[in-house]
């Protein structure tokens, strides 16, 4: 996290972000020093909402509030799918002129520090790789020191030792005071990097909380796990478990509310054809399957705001 002599946590009492009647009634509230991620699937709604959050347009009925404030564009910063650069300009000039459009930027070499990007500083734009332009435009939403970030797709695209660096930065923007919108279709580790996440589908909200809060959704569910010797369920794989059955590279992952049935069913099938269950746990569902269940039931009429 890049500090400077004016890099102090909010002090406002009112919300970093205070958003209603999006979409079809898509609400939010950011607090200062919370990361707050929007997910859903592809077609969601995510990019619309990031959006109208940063270009201040309500549609009709709308509201977006910045700290009790309609306009507020000197303490937003933003980072949207897809940005349009001087392919010409170098990378330093241009985090140096978004920076002067605010009244107490960060130090360009502190931003492109921040987000790894330091050795392309005399680079041309134009020359950048597509990890390297994200980089570029995390540095752009985070050089004009704002209080609050709005990251639409932050870490898509990246390789995996920037994605994580940025993923710790965002996750020290929050412990420093700093308030943090992302969405994201990467839900992987979203418990970890997230302090309340909204789920949408349809333009709608479905589910809003804490990770632990939407995990508990699943009430008593269950995930046994187990390793299988081929990369794929076998033919005679029981039936009733193939629906709550998912596989990746042979490690299975079953997800059921009860979780003592299917471990008979599975062991008895697993006897019955000399079926070797290598690394059999039984755990807690993780985010992604509470994510998954919530979305499903929005596809099939059973989501609820």
């Amino acid at each position: 996290m890049p500090q400077d002599k004016t890099d102090t946590p909010d002090a406002s009492p009112a919300p970093a972000l205070a958003a209603s009647g999006l979409l079809d009634g898509v609400s939010l509230t950011v607090a200062p020093g919370e990361i707050h991620a929007l997910i859903g699937p592809a077609g969601a709604g995510k990019s619309a909402v990031m959006e109208t959050v940063l270009s201040g347009r309500t549609p009709k009925g709308a509201s977006v509030e910045i700290f009790g404030r309609r306009r507020a564009r000197e303490r937003i910063g933003g980072m949207l799918q897809s940005a349009a650069h001087d392919p010409d300009r170098t990378v330093a000039a241009t985090v140096r002129a978004v920076s002067r459009l605010y009244r107490r930027p960060l130090e360009t070499a502190a931003a492109l520090d921040a987000v790894g990007l330091s050795d392309a500083a005399a680079a041309r734009v134009g020359a950048l790789s597509a990890c390297a332009r994200r980089q570029l435009d995390f540095a752009l939403a985070l050089v004009g020191n704002p209080s609050l970030m709005v990251l639409d797709e932050p870490f898509a695209g990246l390789d995996p030792e920037v994605r994580r660096r940025l993923r710790e930065l965002v996750r020290a923007l929050g412990d420093h005071g700093r308030a943090v919108l992302v969405a994201t279709q990467d839900v992987n580790g979203i418990e970890t990097l997230a302090d309340r996440v909204t789920v949408i589908a349809g333009g709608r909200v479905r589910a809003s909380g804490t990770p632990e809060a939407l995990l508990d959704r699943l009430g008593d569910s269950a995930v046994i796990v187990f390793t299988l010797p081929s990369a794929d369920l076998p033919d005679h794989f029981p039936q009733g478990l193939r629906p709550v059955t998912e596989v990746r590279e042979g490690r299975a992952r079953l997800t059921v509310r009860n979780p003592t049935p299917a471990l008979a069913d599975l062991a008895n099938w697993a006897f019955r054809e000399q079926v070797p269950l290598a690394r059999l746990t039984v755990e807690r569902p993780r985010f992604e399957e509470a994510y998954r269940s919530i979305v499903e039931a929005a596809e099939t009429g059973g989501g609820a705001p």
